[in-house]
């Protein structure tokens, strides 16, 4: 992936342009993310329960094996 970012004093609003040969997976990710909003909180998996937590509660995050986890003072959760 490449990516450029150019700065314009005249630019009034913030432009996104994706180019691709295809539109795919990565690309409708890329779309999806683009417009999330900022969460106020996430959600994390110890066996069968979910944990709900605010950013600010992470301590540290890491992957293990194909799992992304994350570690709050309430424990280690998996993340999707």
């Amino acid at each position: 992936m490449k990516i450029n970012v150019e700065i314009d004093k005249e630019i009034k609003a913030i432009e996104v342009l994706i180019r691709n040969h295809e539109w795919n997976e990565e690309v409708q990710e890329l779309m999806e993310r683009l417009k999330e909003k900022k969460r106020p909180y996430f959600v994390g998996r110890k066996e069968e329960m979910q944990h709900v937590f605010r950013a600010e509660e992470i301590i540290c995050l890491f992957t293990e094996q194909d799992s992304i986890m994350v570690r709050t003072k309430q424990g280690t959760f998996e993340m999707k």
